[in-house]
């Protein structure tokens, strides 16, 4: 008996051979894809974080001139006036008016060490 050879199909593998290259275009598409998404995000982000810096900048500048201006209108001639009124000898005193010190002279003062 004798066994009949069929002939072969040599377009057997070409469908193999199509789906692997496709799958490799598909993976590589997805993958850049993938990175641009990432890269826009984080451009995204880094210019969130410009935007809040600028304002965050421009407020503080906004605050110290409004607490240049408060320490112009209010502190500084009401420590004028008391300066002032700290130096008037007092009518019918002997001893001089005292003199203030700043209040980390007797929080920093030792219990042995007078105040001066």
């Amino acid at each position: 008996m004798k066994l009949k050879l069929r002939p072969r199909n040599r377009q057997r593998g070409v469908a193999m051979l199509i789906v692997i290259t496709w799958l490799a275009l598909m993976i590589s598409l997805v993958g850049e894809f993938t990175y641009g998404t990432s890269v826009d995000a984080a451009q995204a982000a880094n210019a969130r974080d410009e935007l809040r810096a600028h304002y965050l900048a421009r407020s503080s500048v906004s605050l110290s001139r409004l607490l240049i201006k408060i320490q112009q209108q209010y502190v500084d001639p009401i420590q004028s006036q008391l300066s002032k009124m700290l130096s008037l000898p007092a009518v019918g005193r002997t001893r001089p008016a005292p003199r203030l010190r700043p209040a980390w002279d007797s929080a920093c003062a030792s219990p042995t060490t007078p105040a001066r």
